[in-house]
């Protein structure tokens, strides 16, 4: 990851429950205008923002959280994120809330937010290649990406294990298209 510039990786990303994090994203929003953070996907003259911030990634349609994270039970991360100033004050604003109790806000939403709000799209590497289940849920290297596995990866769903990537509750299919169009924006821009 140091060698490509890499400062997050995930294998899993899914949509978190919406009753864990009521109050998550319009905190973080707060956030990010009190420290004049640019999150936006389009300037004032309506032109599409090119800058290469994740959070974009985050947004739905309507600039609500569309509730994709990265799955923090495997996640490599460069400690300088966690480590740098701005994510300890990200981190402090969140817990003067309160919510992480009253709302049992993650790990997960929250350091994914945060990755979105410090770290470009080009910083965050998926692991395609490593197999991964925790739970029920697996993630397997797709044939298509013809990087395989050293590893018993089964194939279909069982009563111990779900093929996760390709149901609707993983946020894998949106990930690939934001990094399309990111990397498309980074070409023509």
């Amino acid at each position: 990851m140091e060698k490509h510039h890499k400062s997050y990786g995930f294998v899993i990303t899914l949509v978190e429950i919406p009753q864990t994090i009521p109050s998550l994203w319009q905190t973080v929003l707060d956030y990010a205008q009190s420290r004049e953070i640019d999150i936006s996907t389009k300037t004032a003259d309506g032109v599409e923002n090119n800058n290469r911030l994740l959070f974009p990634y985050f947004m739905d349609s309507n600039g609500g959280y569309n509730r994709c994270h990265f799955w923090s039970n495997f996640e490599i991360a460069s400690l300088k994120l966690w480590r740098d100033a701005r994510y300890i004050d990200f981190f402090d604003y969140l817990d003067r809330t309160g919510n992480f109790f009253y709302e049992r806000w993650g790990d997960a939403p929250v350091h994914s937010l945060a990755a979105g709000l410090f770290l470009d799209t080009d910083e965050i590497h998926y692991f395609e290649d490593i197999a991964y289940q925790h739970d029920w849920y697996r993630h397997c290297p797709s044939e298509e990406s013809k990087l395989g596995c050293r590893c018993n990866c089964p194939v279909g769903d069982d009563d111990k294990s779900l093929d996760f990537d390709p149901t609707p509750d993983s946020c894998l299919f949106m990930w690939r298209d934001w990094v399309k169009k990111s990397s498309k924006g980074k070409t023509d821009g």
